[in-house]
């Protein structure tokens, strides 16, 4: 059997879709599905609590002409929420949602897998998660090491690496802040290196494509070891830095990037806080999962108050 995964094409979200099939040990397959415009989705609201259910209010690239086949329909994100309603009903197979579909007519879902922190209603349907869904098997990571280690011929003994996104609606960052962060781990790497000179420290660092062009310059004056700048290239090792790495160092930005690392880590992550103030879903994000912030000396600490 198969997974129908719906997809408003955002890897953050596909990714998750992807990694519910994966963890059920099915395969699946991808329709890539967009409301034709913002009233059409906002019309999606009030269908929806009107039990209508119509194709007519978004496009997509296909549609199986039967559920055979399939165990369920999928989907990640707002975007995906009434039209896997729709595409499962046409279908006669479940639908499943990940992420929490305020809005929309919960009880109509089969299953919804909603994070903690975006504060869902208790129901008999209902599944929290913590985080974003991941999944990572260990032919997966397996996979992700072989091709890390094809391009790096530098070892992987003692490792500690960096993931650094960019700013977003509830993140932001600035090159002093980050700054004060790297010279604190390079001054705390210096010091290891010269006492364990048998042991020596790595220091692996990449970038994503959120991340500014400021912060990847600051960041490609450093003396890593290992240095993908996400700009100049888009192969993603993030996978094999879990898995390789005794101490990841993530910005805190993005629930499918801390999630992915807390999940396949061998060793400790460790966040950079880079959140705006206030109680809102990333600060309860970043809550429930309980990882240890890295603090900067207080000499060198830098707000990110941008």
């Amino acid at each position: 059997m198969k997974v129908l995964i719906l997809t408003d094409g955002k890897a953050g979200h596909q990714s998750q879709s992807i990694a519910l099939a994966l963890s059920l040990g099915m395969d699946y397959d991808l329709i890539e599905v967009h409301f034709k415009n913002g009233f059409a989705k906002r019309m999606s609201y009030l269908f929806d609590r009107m039990h209508i259910l119509c194709s007519r209010l978004f496009s997509a690239d296909w549609i199986p002409e039967s559920g055979q086949g399939y165990a369920f329909v999928a989907g990640t994100g707002s975007g995906t929420f009434y039209p896997v309603k729709v595409i499962a009903r046409q279908l006669q197979l479940e639908s499943r949602v990940i992420l929490y579909p305020r809005g929309y007519r919960m009880d109509s879902y089969s299953l919804i897998y909603a994070p903690l922190h975006d504060q869902a209603a208790s129901g008999p349907n209902i599944v929290n998660i913590k985080g974003a869904f991941v999944f990572a098997s260990a032919s997966m990571k397996d996979e992700a090491v072989r091709r890390f280690v094809e391009q790096y011929d530098g070892g992987t003994r003692n490792a500690a690496a960096f993931v650094i996104g960019g700013p977003s609606h509830y993140a932001t960052m600035n090159v002093e802040w980050l700054k004060a962060h790297l010279d604190a781990f390079f001054a705390e790497t210096d010091a290891y290196n010269r006492q364990h000179p048998d042991e020596r420290r790595q220091a692996w660092v990449t970038t994503s494509r959120r991340t500014p062009a400021e912060i990847e310059s600051l960041i490609e004056r450093y003396p890593w070891d290992y240095c993908l700048i996400n700009s100049k290239n888009s192969y993603n090792p993030v996978l094999a830095f879990a898995v390789l790495s005794q101490q990841v160092y993530v910005t805190a930005e993005s629930i499918s990037m801390v999630s992915e690392l807390a999940d396949a880590a061998s060793g400790q992550v460790y966040l950079l806080d880079n959140l705006k103030p206030g109680s809102h879903k990333l600060r309860r994000f970043a809550n429930s999962m309980g990882l240890p912030a890295y603090s900067v000396p207080m000499s060198l600490n830098v707000t990110n108050n941008d």
